[in-house]
């Protein structure tokens, strides 16, 4: 079932990827790396509270999980909340000072500003 979710993610077919990888948090429980891809589905159809949500869940189950952080700073981003999406890109710099993405995407929010 698992191949089969990243299969359709690949292929951008994010709402029956959902479907599946929801299937399988049902199964296995709240793990940080479907937590992660349930967030990713959400955000590529644009629900974002429910992105929102879920990559809060991932990043408490794993507080250094880089593309939760910076997925979840891209979606506070796009809703406008960049007071909130640069103190997460900030942390990832912080804690890995050669993340080019946090830098690109925290340069993109300079420039905005």
């Amino acid at each position: 079932m698992y191949k089969k979710a990243i299969y359709l993610y690949s292929s951008k077919d994010y709402s029956n990827s959902l479907t599946l990888f929801q299937e399988i948090q049902i199964l296995e429980g709240d793990t940080s790396q479907v937590l992660l891809k349930i967030a990713n589905c959400f955000l590529r159809i644009e629900r974002f509270e429910d992105a929102i949500l879920n990559f809060k869940k991932c990043l408490d189950l794993d507080p250094k999980n880089f593309q939760a952080m910076n997925n979840l700073g891209y979606v506070y981003f796009k809703t406008k909340k960049y007071r909130e999406a640069e103190t997460l890109w900030e942390k990832i710099i912080e804690i890995n000072p050669n993340s080019e993405v946090a830098k690109l995407n925290s340069s993109r929010l300079q420039k905005i500003k």
